[in-house]
């Protein structure tokens, strides 16, 4: 390879790169300096905001003050704007001095001394809120304590971190602690600081206080909930008194990652940090936006916000969590707010790359990201041209990215690429640079590819140096990255000999080329930051090529091997003490040693446990030690072990003093050279290169066994989640789903939200094949191993409180989208109505209590936020001429009808009947679909604690799982707003879709042709041989036949407790719920009372599959067909079997409507008539008590049952099941249906009993 004759390998960088480096930044001596000049001169400049979990994609909000504009940033760019519910920005205060107090305007005082946590903060809000903060500190703590702030991603963070700063002490950032779960890091951290205080939100206070009880037990600390009521009353202003400080101050303590048994805190001070704030404003320019959802308590994330303050712009925060389960929201944000400037690690793109569709592109605009800052791990250059090329149709361009260098011993930047321009990359030979050389080949298939992560930032050196000798490496020579300059922290916090070994070292000689002009010869006495890294630098690029020590990066978090050897020692006392070796793999060396298939998703390392054990040590020993070191590590290091390799004793490489060579047995290992007995992996695929030794069991199986005994958090979750879901108040690990209430619904609705959790990407027919906690459990890890990467899992761990405890507040009305078409159900009710207005059979209703006494006013502020909060309640339809497009709008506001009737005048027993009869007659008032709104509630006052509300609504814009979203958020906004709270719209994240998107999706689908043949073939393949009968039940008067007649009746009968407990007998037997059970028995009996072997029967299809539709508001469900072929002599449980298998496959392809399959068949659809049966089950609590506790759906007489001539709804209690079957009166007679349902409901005894012999009995209690 050849070098130009200025390439060294030291290179500097004094002079700032072009743009404004603003006086009030430039002369700012420390941080609270700088804050009071922002205030001073932009008091009302919004500086943070926090994104809701679904940006809007045209925020309409006040433009923050406009910014001077730099090269990199185009002058005619316009300043992005804020979504908030605001409408114009607050009056401008008088300007004041450095060092004095401005004065708040009217519009910003009370949050600036409210309660911590807005949802957007202006810089003189921040100082008035950090003022408060601060005096409340000084009242019991000197200048210079250490303050932890243990709080989530928000506001919040931002003001404890400035009161700590205005209080003269030094922060400390930290993830609040775990309530439950040990974390040694977390205590280290807590040790090794030594603080005065602890600054957290009142989710957190109680885990705070007990950590710092057990840990610093004896010491005086003091424990603050920024949004408890008792912390204002600390905070007294007046008694704030300015500190003394100067750039020379400790501002901060940025504890390391890395090791966690004795995490070092970096001493940072303010003017450390205030140089890297000039590095930073390099690469992300002055004004404008930036998007971050980096955890605030890690050096990047801490960075990047106060960069907003530096550089006179605005940073939007994002929940970390949010970013791990939803990858684009963090698009969405930066689409939204018209963001230049935003940074990630390396994972985060691939994440996005992997996990956003094309449908979510098209909706995004990336052409203000012009700052894409890449950092915090090993970049890979492969990954970000994936990214550039699926997000160019985004408008993002591939010259926005800047890959940099940098870490907290240096603030946080050291190097950077500050101007447009593609990658920069070297293709090198892979054995040439593990010698340390550089030889450059064709192709990265020929050896790997390195990126250039930019140049030296303002007035900072970065020399490479030889390790062994303390000299600068040979120019293309590969060697240690030592850096000098003003942001290099001033050590380690109270480790002199660490501080020693790393900080203020020297080169002995120093060898290089002539120096450039710009970087001017560098003597021995210079002091430099030994990095650790590996690199070179060529033509002023830095490039890093890896880890001269054995520290490990793994997922973008450093690690110690040390640590990690320690902790599965202390797992384990069958391996052999002190034969360990931790060190990571990276994607080419897992390929080198596993060609048998390559992996889905780029992860830069594994992390690899090498131990030694007793050479005949038994297999299941081997399983045993998997799990307990696994278990331990974790639990230490919060850390995933993928790859643990057994040795015998004595294989493991040492010196020859003894000790473990962990480069050297991690070379063996790839050569495949290391000996071994066994392995386990996480991974259920093998790695038969590594062993001729069968594989032991795999670790998901034995986690299984270990997090049903510790009682962990996803088993505790999985608890949680099925009691919500099941409605009951007890669940155990061999709890089964259907056993307690499980149906088709609330299986959908609990794979989803475990999808969401733990994020992977289960189907709910997994639930029925795995019904109780731990069996689901299984299935979850298995998903996990198989599909999800480990960088997601990491943050998703890292911030799942954060998860459970913030959520963004929706907006007040979330803006109108453009018409769009009917779905093909919408199109069969609207099309009713036009042609018979006054038609009500798509009316349907919904009941539920409102105890204690009634707060009319509340319960009218709960339903306009409601309608604010979802576009199905705002919608109308019309056809604009005659013959063409139905369309469905959306309009901005919507009014509402409440009615009242006062039932306490009328006799006790009467009242029921009363309510029920004006339920009834709402329920016949025709809605006018091209008018809003399309419901209206109907309030039932009684005595003062036993009131009942009532929903009439058009199932045209909703559906049962839409009244039960509208029943969940109404009582948590009535209760609210009964007890004073003004601003409803925080109290419940937006959803995070709406139902158009649901629209598009079924548009797009209709306009596959490859899909549409798939589901073609399907259904011909099903419907083989099948007839589409008009009834199941020759008519009483067939020449009544009329489609448009909608008037039907009703039969019920309850079965016995014998038939009730022989369903549920069979269900659990089947895996399945009883809703299979019932529907295999009625297709047997429709077989027998038809003399038919053949039957197209429907079901309703949910068609909420994907996770973000579980709260959206809308018309989901639809009719799928079941066609059903009875066999004879077929058992109850192989019928109930084959009928669950039927049915998983047809909801696969309930994308298209019915319509679509009659056409494929060649029949002409008559609406819905077109089923044998219309079948549909539902599931409530107490039979008893059902109009009490339960939002159940009612449909009247004349209900959605009118579509049908015959159907047949089961409802379920805990202590009954009741035949519902509805039949239309012009075709059928009472007795008629009355003899059908007792002769399905005697069949059906006759079924279990004989079933019984296969399928033990249990008793169900009831």
């Amino acid at each position: 390879m050849s070098f130009t004759e200025a390439t060294d390998n030291a290179f500097e960088h004094d002079n700032p790169k072009p743009g404004p480096d603003t006086p009030r930044a430039a002369h700012a001596s420390n941080l609270l300096d700088l804050l009071e000049r922002e205030a001073a001169s932009q008091p009302n400049r919004v500086l943070y905001v926090v994104d809701a979990p679904s940006t809007p994609s045209t925020p309409s909000m006040p433009s923050t003050p406009s910014m001077p504009s730099t090269p990199s940033t185009p002058s005619t760019a316009t300043t992005p704007t804020t979504p908030t519910a605001s409408t114009a920005a607050p009056a401008a205060a008088p300007a004041a001095a450095p060092g004095s107090a401005p004065t708040a305007p009217a519009t910003s005082a009370s949050s600036a001394a409210g309660a911590s946590g807005a949802s957007q903060l202006s810089t003189l809000s921040l100082l008035l809120r950090a003022k408060d903060i601060a005096a409340a500190l000084q009242a019991f703590a000197p200048p210079g304590s250490r303050v932890i702030l243990a709080l989530p991603n928000g506001t919040a963070y931002l003001e404890a971190f400035f009161g700590t700063v205005a209080a003269g002490m030094i922060a400390v950032p930290m993830y609040p602690p775990h309530p439950r779960r040990p974390q040694p890091q977390v205590d280290a951290i807590l040790r090794s600081a030594e603080p005065s205080a602890v600054i957290t939100l009142s989710g957190a206070y109680g885990a705070c206080c007990a950590t710092v009880e057990r840990v610093l037990a004896g010491r005086q600390v003091e424990v603050l909930a920024l949004d408890d009521a008792r912390m204002n009353d600390k905070a007294q202003p007046s008694a704030w008194a300015q500190p003394s400080l100067s750039p020379e101050s400790t501002v901060l303590l940025q504890y390391t990652s890395g090791s966690t048994a004795e995490p070092k805190g970096v001493e940072i001070t303010h003017g450390q940090m205030l140089a890297n704030q000039r590095a930073i404003s390099e690469l992300v320019g002055f004004g404008g936006t930036g998007v971050s959802w980096l955890p605030l308590f890690h050096d990047m994330g801490l960075g990047f916000a106060i960069a907003a303050l530096y550089c006179q712009g605005r940073c939007v925060l994002q929940s970390p969590a949010t970013f791990a389960t939803d990858p684009i929201s963090w698009l969405r944000a930066i689409s939204a707010y018209g963001a230049r400037a935003s940074a990630a690690p390396n994972f985060a793109f691939d994440l996005c790359t992997t996990r956003v569709s094309d449908a979510e592109i098209d909706r995004l605009d990336l052409s203000s990201w012009t700052a894409a800052i890449v950092g915090a791990e090993p970049i890979r250059p492969t990954t970000l041209r994936a990214f550039a090329d699926k997000f160019s149709r985004a408008r993002f361009r591939d010259t926005s990215f800047r890959p940099a260098y940098g870490m907290a011993e240096a603030t946080l930047l050291i190097t950077g690429t500050c101007a447009p321009r593609p990658l920069r990359t070297l293709n090198v030979d892979r054995a040439a640079l593990r010698q340390g050389r550089i030889e450059e080949v064709a192709s990265p298939a020929q050896g790997v590819e390195i990126v250039s992560c930019g140049t030296p930032l303002s007035h900072h050196r970065v020399v490479v140096v030889d390790p062994e000798r303390g000299t600068a490496a040979a120019p293309g020579q590969v060697g240690e990255i030592w850096a000098s300059g003003p942001s290099i922290a001033r050590g380690y916090w109270r480790r002199p000999d660490d501080t020693a070994s790393t900080f203020g070292r020297r080169l002995t000689r120093l060898v290089v080329t002539p120096p450039k002009p710009a970087a001017p010869p560098t003597g021995p006495d210079e002091a430099y930051l030994r990095t650790g890294d590996l690199g070179v630098i060529i033509d002023g690029d830095l490039y890093v090529t890896g880890r001269l020590k054995d520290l490990l990066i793994v997922r973008g978090r450093n690690y110690y091997p040390q640590d990690i050897e320690a902790a599965a020692e202390r797992a384990c006392t069958t391996i052999v003490p002190h034969a360990s070796a931790a060190f990571v793999l990276d994607d080419h060396e897992i390929e080198d040693v596993r060609r048998d298939r390559p992996y889905a998703v780029e992860q830069p390392t594994k992390c690899v446990l090498v131990t030694e054990v007793p050479r005949h040590t038994a297999t299941d020993t081997l399983a045993t030690i998997a799990v307990e070191i696994r278990e331990e590590v974790r639990r230490a290091c919060d850390l995933e072990i993928d790859l643990l390799v057994y040795i015998p004793r004595g294989e493991a490489s040492r010196t020859t003093s003894g000790k473990i060579q962990r480069r050297l047995t991690r070379s063996r290992l790839v050569e495949r050279k290391l000996k071994t007995l066994a392995y386990a992996s996480t991974d259920d695929m093998p790695w038969p290169v590594l062993s001729e030794t069968p594989r032991i069991l795999s670790i998901s199986e034995l986690d299984v066994r270990r997090s049903a005994a510790d009682g962990n958090a996803d088993v505790q979750f999985l608890l949680e989640l099925w009691a919500k879901v099941l409605g009951v108040s007890h669940v155990d690990l061999r709890s089964h789903f259907f056993e307690l209430g499980g149906h088709s619904m609330r299986a959908l609705e609990t794979i989803q939200r475990i999808n969401a959790h733990f994020g992977v990407n289960l189907d709910y027919k997994d639930l029925y094949a795995n019904p109780t906690i731990e069996g689901t459990l299984r299935a979850i890890m298995r998903a996990r191993e198989e599909t999800v990467e480990a960088s997601t899992v990491h943050l998703q761990n890292q911030s799942c409180n954060e998860s459970r405890s913030q959520s963004a507040p929706a907006p007040a009305s979330a803006p109108a989208p453009a018409p769009a078409e009917l779905t093909t159900a919408q199109r069969r009710i609207f099309e009713a109505f036009e042609r018979n207005p006054l038609d009500t059979s798509s009316n349907i209703a919904a009941s539920t209590p409102l105890p204690g006494r009634l707060d009319i006013d509340a319960l009218r502020a709960a339903f306009a936020q409601l309608i604010a909060r979802h576009g199905a309640l705002r919608t109308r339809f019309e056809r604009t001429q005659p013959g063409g497009i139905a369309t469905q709008r959306v309009e901005e506001t919507s009014t509402f009808e409440l009615r009242e009737f006062d039932l306490s005048t009328r006799p006790q027993g009467a009242r029921a009947a009363q309510r029920q009869s004006l339920i009834e007659a709402a329920l016949a008032e025709p809605f006018d679909l091209g008018q809003t709104p399309l419901f209206r509630g109907i309030l039932f006052r009684d005595e003062e604690d036993n009131n009942h509300l009532t929903l009439v609504i058009n199932h045209i814009v909703s559906d049962g799982w839409s009244l039960s979203i509208l029943e969940q958020e109404l009582r948590l906004l009535y209760a609210e707003a009964a007890l004073g709270t003004r601003d409803l719209a925080k109290l419940l994240p937006a959803p995070s879709a709406t139902y158009f998107d649901y629209v598009e999706g079924l548009a797009a689908a209709a306009r596959d042709n490859a899909l549409k043949d798939e589901a073609a073939a399907f259904w011909q393949e099903q419907l083989e041989g099948f007839e589409f009968k008009p009834a199941a039940l020759p008519f009483d008067h067939p020449d009544a036949l009329d489609p448009h007649d909608t008037k039907t009746s009703a039969f019920r009968t309850v079965l016995s407790g014998a038939t009730t407990n022989g369903i549920r007998a069979q269900a659990k037997a089947a895996n399945a719920a009883p809703f299979v059970v019932l529907f295999s028995a009625l297709a047997r009996w429709l077989s027998k009372t038809l003399a038919t072997d053949t039957l197209v029967l429907g079901i309703p299809s949910a068609n909420r599959r994907e996770p973000r539709f579980l709260g959206v508001v809308g018309y989901f469900v639809d009719p799928v067909v079941v066609p059903m072929l009875i066999l004879p002599q077929e058992s109850l449980s192989d019928l109930v079997a084959r009928t669950q298998r039927k049915i998983f496959e047809v909801l696969k392809w309930s994308v298209f409507p019915i319509e679509f399959v009659a056409s494929r068949r060649g029949i002409e659809c008559p609406g819905l008539s077109m089923f044998t049966v219309w079948y549909n089950m539902t599931t409530f609590g107490d039979m008893a008590k059902r109009t009490l506790t339960d939002w159940e759906t009612r449909h009247r007489a004349r209900g959605p049952d009118s579509h049908f001539a015959f159907s047949i709804y089961p409802s379920e209690y805990a202590n009954a099941i009741e035949i519902n079957a509805y039949y239309r009166t012009a075709l059928y007679r009472p007795e008629t249906i009355e003899r059908a349902v007792m002769a399905f409901a005697h069949s059906l005894e006759t079924e279990l009993e004989d079933a019984a012999g296969e399928t033990p009995q249990e008793e169900v209690s009831g």
